[in-house]
């Protein structure tokens, strides 16, 4: 019987257009993954930070990644990289007196792509959302604390050390439309290599 060699995953973004300048965003931020079950950790520095605002001033998207600019400004062969790259949608901003202010209530998703040398692993939730700041600002903050997360995608030969776990962090990000969708872009270009898994 003939085994089919297993093929490089790359992503296809010739169709995407380039912004002018390429911008690493703003000012900071941090986040960690911690499993439920055996308390191993992922903690990242990351390099990227933007944000894209939403259609109203209360919903906005976070984007933050340790990867090179060029994996999702050129795309191609992306099986010799290893980093990660995380979505923060916030649906609703939390307003005292109006919003159930509580690490349990939730107003934000999350999905966070681990890119493990061409092998990739998804996590995804949600959790507690605060913003520091007013959507549409030239620069904005979000923390979010205890949000629960669990794997949802991965491809064969990912490693998930983790399991169901929790994410902590911060993000001061820059506005930028035009590297917000190119990161958003690359990642569901690389979940559709990635399979869903039975919940």
């Amino acid at each position: 019987m003939k085994t089919r060699a297993a093929r490089p995953i790359a992503l296809c973004l010739c169709l995407l257009p380039l912004p002018a300048c390429s911008s690493l965003g703003g000012s900071g931020g941090t986040a960690s993954l911690t499993g439920v079950a055996e308390g191993n950790r992922l903690d990242t520095s990351f390099t990227t930070f933007v944000y894209a605002p939403g259609p109203d001033v209360n919903t906005a998207d976070f984007y933050m990644s340790d990867l090179p600019p060029d994996v999702w400004e050129r795309g191609g062969d992306v099986s010799a990289y290893s980093g990660n790259m995380v979505q923060v949608h916030m649906f609703i901003s939390p307003r005292a007196g109006s919003t159930p202010i509580a690490n349990t209530a939730s107003s934000g998703t999350i999905r966070w792509l681990v890119l493990s040398r061409g092998q990739i692993g998804v996590y995804g939730g949600g959790g507690f959302v605060t913003k520091s700041g007013d959507v549409g600002d030239e620069s904005l903050g979000a923390k979010f604390t205890d949000a629960t997360l669990r794997p949802l995608m991965r491809t064969a030969g990912f490693d998930d050390r983790l399991g169901p776990c929790v994410l902590s962090g911060s993000v001061t990000a820059e506005k930028n439309q035009a590297t917000a969708d190119l990161i958003s872009r690359a990642m569901i270009a690389l979940m559709g290599e990635a399979q869903t898994l039975p919940k």
